[in-house]
């Protein structure tokens, strides 16, 4: 079969569905911490100078409270992705106001959040509320039990390139000897309870210094 027509072959719609579901929740979650830890404030009202990305340092930066407005329209569009409501209307302007956040600063420049604009970007031409949604509930005539195949496949294309290069780009000593970064994040959680003793345990000095007296033994015929 050629491979245009296995790319628009029918498949069950239900998993990318779902995963626009949990695309809008997972937002929704990420938004509210966002603000309610004061990183919008610290990151993007604070702040004297912000380091627009090349080409992009035309941006102009809002004011204060035109900041805390954006945050709490994203927040709402991310509810309106999760259940469906106007999902086309809703997934341009997340994708416009997210990635606007994002190329405020580049300083802030996470990978999941370049993950989250390219999803969004490739999710407003992608025929996700077909069900699971309230737009399939009052007009019926976008309800769909299929959907093309090359939908749900890009979709695990971009998840799986997430996890290969992030792979690949923990093939150095910072990850496999030193496990940096995350000594550093596991040192900042030393104050849990329970957990926190065993997460600021250095573990790696004891091996090598168990490893040293094994070696030493061996060499002294014991």
């Amino acid at each position: 079969m050629p491979l245009r027509h296995r790319l628009a072959a029918p498949v069950d719609i239900a998993s990318t569905a779902a995963f626009r579901v949990l695309f809008g929740v997972m937002m929704l979650l990420a938004v509210v911490r966002f603000a309610a830890r004061g990183w919008i404030d610290a990151l993007y009202v604070q702040p004297a100078h912000l380091f627009g990305y090349w080409g992009f340092e035309w941006l102009p930066r809002l004011s204060a409270s035109g900041l805390y407005l954006l945050f709490a329209a994203l927040a709402v569009l991310c509810l309106m992705i999760a259940v469906g409501l106007y999902y086309r209307v809703a997934i341009v302007l997340f994708f416009v106001g997210f990635g606007y956040v994002e190329l405020l600063d580049e300083t802030t420049y996470l990978n999941h959040y370049y993950f989250v604009s390219i999803v969004a970007g490739l999710m407003m031409f992608m025929p996700m509320h077909g069900a699971l949604s309230l737009d399939a509930r009052r007009r019926p005539a976008l309800r769909r039990s299929t959907i093309p195949a090359w939908v749900p496949g890009m979709l695990r294309i971009q998840l799986g390139m997430v996890y290969l290069f992030a792979g690949l780009a923990k093939l150095d000593s910072d990850w496999l000897l030193h496990a940096q970064p995350l000594r550093i994040w596991l040192e900042a959680r030393r104050d849990m309870a329970v957990v926190g003793p065993w997460l600021a345990h250095d573990a790696w000095p004891m091996r090598c210094r168990g490893a040293g007296r094994s070696s030493t033994s061996r060499s002294s015929g014991g």
